[in-house]
């Protein structure tokens, strides 16, 4: 916890770590409650940010800077989103330990993504990686087509987790508990898999 709350002197170095970072009214907790992978692109660029921003005051932090640092890493979207949205995040705890009055980061736009929209298998595609894929593949690519997952929350899948028919899922990204039923032929896929260790894809 910073040792002079209402010094508007304070450099943004000296911001506090960010899983250790208060809950403030837009933060949703810090970064703490956010999915495992989405906490550690933020801290990655907190530390970019204190890198290259640590000694300028918090409070003299200003709406032009965070769209400069946005445009600057515009070549990757993700990362330029992310800085806005982290700066946003210590900008609103700053106002909540009396370091500044307003958020800077507030209402600053995020880039759009020029990348083609993924487009889903035709059926021929999918029934031709299925002639040719070996049987972990097969396996993977069936749990990911037949439950709708994400590959991270297949390859976490787990033995213990199948009920009923269908296969009690957490899902890391968002925190959602849900039970997706299997398909038939997910099911037959799975009857023939060979239990090697906790995980299905194991």
């Amino acid at each position: 916890m910073p040792s002079a709350a209402n010094d508007r002197t304070q450099p943004i170095r000296d911001i506090p770590a960010s899983r250790s970072m208060p809950p403030g009214p837009d933060t949703k907790g810090g970064f703490r409650k956010l999915a495992p992978g989405t906490g550690r692109d933020y801290d990655k660029v907190l530390d970019r940010i204190i890198d290259k921003l640590g000694p300028l005051p918090v409070a003299k932090h200003r709406r032009k800077d965070v769209i400069r640092a946005r445009d600057a890493n515009a070549k990757t979207v993700r990362f330029a989103n992310c800085t806005v949205q982290v700066t946003r995040i210590i900008m609103e705890y700053s106002i909540d330990i009396g370091w500044r009055d307003d958020n800077p980061a507030r209402g600053v736009s995020l880039l759009k993504s020029n990348t083609e929209p993924r487009v889903a298998w035709p059926d021929d595609k999918i029934d031709a990686f299925r002639e040719v894929a070996g049987d972990r593949a097969r396996l993977v690519f069936e749990l990911c087509l037949q439950t709708g997952q994400r590959i991270g929350d297949v390859l976490e899948m787990r033995w213990s987790d199948i009920e009923d028919n269908g296969i009690n899922v957490r899902q890391n990204k968002t925190g959602a508990r849900l039970w997706v039923p299997f398909t038939r032929s997910l099911q037959q896929v799975l009857n023939q898999t060979p239990r090697m260790g906790e995980t299905i894809c194991a």
